[in-house]
């Protein structure tokens, strides 16, 4: 028997009928989720995430288990997909954590004073930024002793910590946001070269708002329950009402402004975002006006406040989301083989990867956060660097609470902060 490619979940049920016997097994319930869930997985990355669950869940299926030849045909389209994928077992033995410890600055709340170093100009601003980065990058490159530097089978990763992009306003349009990781791989200095092709590139957190205008209820002060029904007055064109009440006040306002603030990801060609899912108050301005926190936006030509709003699909948000595996397209990714985690700051706090499970590295960039939780196999790594405490609190622990020591380096040529460089750490297989 063999599948040409990943089959769906009702010609897997039939194939294997005789697995989908009460009692359902635990590792078949888990491999008809995942089958239900790869078809709607449109990223690359969230459908490689399902293939290497997919696979370990396979493999799990071994004596005393009955042989089936519908799961030995499953594992081995998996396994045939992973390599198309460039997923398969990962090269990577070990790995160096290297931190930018840089403080990033946060807006004070009761001051009038903005502790965020950088230009009023979003722009330059921003390509500021990306030129100490990048400066900082090349000079850790030589702060990775050999024979950690130049080995292949040692993977080495490059954090920066969160609201590294942030701007003075408190957030950057996205227009600015989405320039960043392509004036970071640009040129002879870049992320791209060949150089850094065993270098994994986390470039802290960037910070954008766009103004959220949509049609709201203002009765219920929820926008879940709209909907748009045919105007009695006009059958050529709809209105919108609310669900739960036809005299419910239903309008088109600014609800606020959405914030995405999103770390960087980039390995060699490949580039990943995960979201922040909890924003916090001390995340932005509040010049004690008792108006709570705010970003300022170009509004028509004028710099506005607007209420920062969570994400859609964040447990914050009045907006749910299609999904909740975190593998779709969240903080759960699979790069080089290897299945990381990702908290930023809060997010750890509030336990949002509590239940991802195969984690074999976690990463948190952060402004206020230490390592609380362990989410990682056993043996994994959890990597914390936090910009608000300091030049920079970095921490490299073991999943049994090992606290790991660094090398630290002063970066010259006036770029602001230093390097630190944990391990050479062995990668725990699953």
């Amino acid at each position: 028997m063999r599948y040409e490619d990943i089959p769906g979940a009702s010609a897997w049920k039939i194939d294997a009928f005789s697995l989908h016997k009460a009692p359902l097994d635990p590792i078949v319930a888990a491999i008809d989720d995942m089958l239900v869930k790869y078809p709607q997985a449109f990223s690359p990355m969230a459908k490689r995430n399902l293939l290497a669950d997919l696979e370990k869940s396979c493999a799990a299926w071994k004596p005393p288990k009955p042989h089936n030849p519908a799961m030995d045909a499953l594992h081995e389209v998996v396994k045939r997909r992973l390599v198309y994928s460039g997923s398969a077992a990962h090269p990577y033995d070990k790995v160096v954590c290297v931190s930018y410890s840089i403080k990033t600055g946060m807006f004070e709340a009761g001051t009038q004073i903005v502790k965020y170093q950088g230009r009023l100009d979003d722009q330059r601003d921003m390509e500021e930024r990306v030129r100490h980065m990048k400066a900082a990058i090349n000079q850790a490159r030589n702060f990775v002793p050999n024979p950690a530097r130049d080995d292949s089978k040692t993977l080495k990763i490059f954090m920066a910590p969160e609201f590294y992009f942030r701007g003075r306003y408190g957030a950057y349009p996205p227009e600015i946001v989405s320039k960043i990781m392509p004036l970071l791989q640009k040129g002879d200095d870049g992320t791209a070269r060949p150089l850094f092709k065993d270098w994994l590139f986390i470039f802290g957190t960037a910070i954008s708002a766009s103004i959220d205008a949509r049609q709201y209820c203002f009765t219920c002060n929820s926008a879940n329950d709209i909907f748009f029904d045919r105007d009695p007055r006009n059958p050529g064109k709809t209105v919108p009402k609310c669900r739960k009440g036809a005299g419910h006040d239903v309008r088109e306002g600014i609800y606020g402004a959405v914030i995405d603030n999103v770390a960087l990801i980039q390995k060699g060609k490949e580039e990943y975002l995960v979201a922040k899912e909890f924003i916090s108050g001390i995340d932005f301005r509040d010049k004690g006006t008792g108006d709570g926190a705010f970003v300022k936006m170009d509004d028509a030509g004028i710099r506005e406040k607007f209420t920062p709003l969570a994400p859609e699909g964040s447990r914050q948000s009045n907006f749910p989301s299609k999904f909740t595996d975190e593998r779709m397209g969240g903080g759960v990714f699979n790069i080089a083989g290897i299945t990381f985690g990702m908290e930023i700051c809060v997010d750890h706090a509030e336990k949002k990867l509590e239940t991802a499970g195969n984690l074999q590295i976690l990463l948190i960039p952060s402004a206020g956060m230490e390592i609380k939780y362990w989410r990682t196999i056993d043996n994994g790594i959890s990597f914390n660097v936090d910009g608000l405490r300091g030049d920079g609190d970095v921490q490299v622990r073991r999943q049994t609470g090992v606290q790991q020591t660094a090398a630290a380096h002063q970066l010259v040529n006036g770029v602001p902060g230093k390097i630190e460089v944990f391990g050479p750490l062995m990668i725990p297989y699953l």
